[in-house]
């Protein structure tokens, strides 16, 4: 009563009731205030859907735990989120990753918490990468994608520490997650997505976790960092591949194809790219009759736009075309056989080949290389209106360089190089191995070496084959005249059987991958500028399948363009500038329109070489 009193006399009526109004308003805020501050203790997580284009790479942190049936030591209330600020985590080992690979680092049986340790930054184009790593009471068993957010979480040290196993997902947001005295700190089981964020878990410091407590289980959490992948690479100039796992659909004579499941547990976006699978990217003339397929990525929850299988496979699909510069014998193996063993090979015939742009005649031809390549009957996608579903898809060829298999390449143990050569063995039965040596033949019974001449019946066809195969006959040479035919099963077994094989440049040539090891390429180079074309088609080609390579450039005397042009026309004096106009009017000058008359004398010289060598 006193106080009022006092108040009274103090305070006029009007400014009484202003005290009061803002007395009131004071409460309110204060009330105000201590909610926001609860707020996160009583509301649940946010929990967002995230969604990760196929079309750029995301890398993805996916943890896993090893450890024995004792449960694990480690323990997180919340996900853990690796940013470019200080973050509570250090580190014993060190993780090095690339664009494309899935890195393991092992992390230390004890760690400690620590706040003056950076941690790891990530950028979703960018390969993360740590040199300071330890394991520390944060730990999930599943995978981690990572999100843009801030997470903090707080937990008393006097805290008892329980698991859980609700995941936890995290996006644009910002989250405080503390836990009072008495309430228990649970581990995450499951999987965590996360973006660009900061994340930190915190014990007090008056009163330090019980280290016993935070021993790891006999086994090691291993930490594996993944670099997404998009489906297709549309980027290189000489071709488009694409390869998808999980839940591929090829909708038969549609040339769609529906790449149905998220790998690795990644969340994927909707994506498409339109892809010809044949490897002359850049070659209009030959990729205009190559079709075309629409690949598609559908994402986790978008499974019902894709049609239901038909028939279902248990083995990878490789799909190419055969259309194209198919039907000539150098682009057949360079450009399809080579990159197909290549591609095929680790798969050792478990696998289905899937083949657009279908011809008999191609298929035929090269039956005896596609029967040991894939056990199974190769399906003509063009007319199949079913739809087939595999477990992983492959679409197109990767070559490496014309009629050459990448020497650094192995399988196995093996180089595939080597295991090429085995291959072309086996499947035409081709008895010899190496090249005739003379000089370890025995006295009084030398054998003599055998010489392929490889004729054509149209352009660059040999003027005067016969003399030079009783040339070849009076240097000791046995000699075969042949020209190459589609029968390869009867004509590998020639080819291999002979020590030398030479020819005109063209695409006969390309039967050197049946000779034997050691054995002798000869190239006749007409008249035009022939020398680059020569050699990187055929010349470095029979190297690097362990041939020997000589070469026989013809002279303006020796071509029979000599009598449709004189020797001052530019055709003979200046051929690089037929080269510069057109490849069709090269073609039809150079190759099309010219046969080649050899000077004997001077070819001597070429056979001889070719005789001192099968002596060494």
């Amino acid at each position: 009563m006193a106080y009022n009193m006092i108040f009274s006399k103090s305070f006029s009526l009007h400014e009484q009731k202003k005290f009061g109004y803002w007395a009131i308003i004071g409460s309110f805020v204060l009330a105000l205030s201590f909610l926001s501050l609860l707020k996160n203790n009583f509301d649940p997580l946010p929990i967002l859907n995230l969604s990760l284009s196929m079309g750029t790479g995301f890398p993805m942190l996916v943890t896993e735990d090893r450890s024995s049936s004792q449960p694990s030591n480690i323990f997180s209330s919340q996900p853990s989120v690796f940013s470019s600020q200080p973050s509570n985590i250090s580190s014993s080992q060190q993780l090095n990753i690339g664009s494309s690979q899935a890195l393991t680092t092992k992390i230390s049986q004890k760690s400690n918490i620590s706040s003056s340790q950076p941690s790891i930054s990530d950028s979703p184009r960018q390969p993360l990468s740590t040199s300071n790593f330890q394991q520390s009471n944060i730990s999930s068993s599943q995978p981690s994608i990572i999100g843009n957010s801030q997470q903090s979480n707080r937990s008393s040290s006097h805290q008892p520490l329980k698991s859980s196993s609700q995941p936890s997902i995290i996006g644009n947001s910002q989250q405080s997650n503390r836990s009072s005295s008495n309430q228990p700190l649970k581990s995450s089981s499951q999987p965590s997505i996360i973006g660009n964020s900061q994340q930190s878990n915190r014990s007090s410091s008056h009163q330090p976790l019980n280290k016993s407590s935070l021993q790891p289980s006999a086994g090691d959490i291993t930490l594996k960092l993944l670099d997404r992948k998009p489906i297709c690479n549309v980027s290189d100039p000489r071709f488009d591949f694409c390869d998808a796992e999980g839940d591929v659909r090829i909708h038969g004579n549609s040339s769609t194809i529906f790449a149905c499941s998220s790998q690795m547990g990644v969340l994927i976006g909707n994506d498409s790219w339109t892809v010809k699978p044949y490897s002359r990217k850049t070659d209009k003339t030959a990729m205009k009759s190559i079709q075309e397929f629409s690949v598609k990525a559908i994402g986790s929850g978008a499974h019902e736009e894709a049609p239901s299988c038909t028939v279902n496979h248990s083995v990878p699909a490789i799909i190419f075309s055969t259309g194209g510069y198919a039907g000539n014998h150098f682009h057949a193996i360079s450009d399809i056989i080579i990159p197909l063993f290549v591609t095929s090979a680790k798969f050792q015939g478990e696998v289905q080949f899937v083949v657009t742009n279908f011809q008999n005649y191609w298929i035929d031809k090269f039956q005896a290389i596609l029967k040991q390549l894939s056990k199974y009957e190769i399906i003509n996608i063009d007319t199949d209106k079913t739809v087939h579903c595999f477990p992983r898809m492959i679409l197109g060829l990767k070559p490496y360089k014309d009629l050459t298999i990448d020497p650094l390449m192995s399988l196995r143990g093996h180089s595939m190089k080597e295991l090429f050569r085995q291959l072309i063995r086996k499947a035409y039965s081709l008895k010899k191995l190496t090249s005739i040596k003379m000089s370890d033949l025995p006295t009084g019974n030398k054998k003599p070496p055998r010489l392929l001449i490889i004729s054509r019946k149209r352009s660059r066809a040999f003027q005067n084959v016969h003399e030079i195969a009783d040339l070849a006959k009076s240097l000791g040479f046995e000699v075969v005249v042949s020209e190459a035919t589609m029968n390869l099963d009867k004509f590998a077994k020639v080819v291999n059987s002979c020590d030398v094989m030479m020819g005109i440049h063209g695409a006969g040539l390309t039967n050197l991958v049946f000779l034997p090891t050691n054995a002798i390429l000869i190239q006749v180079l007409p008249w035009g500028g022939f020398e680059w074309v020569a050699t990187n088609f055929y010349g470095q080609p029979a190297m690097d399948m362990d041939s020997r390579y000589l070469e026989y450039k013809i002279k303006e005397e020796e071509s029979s363009l000599l009598q449709h042009y004189p020797l001052d026309h530019p055709v003979f004096r200046d051929p690089t500038s037929v080269h510069k106009h057109d490849w069709a009017i090269f073609k039809s000058v150079y190759l099309d329109k010219q046969n080649v008359k050899i000077n004997l004398d001077r070819f001597r010289v070429t056979l001889l070489q070719a005789l001192k060598l099968l002596h060494q």
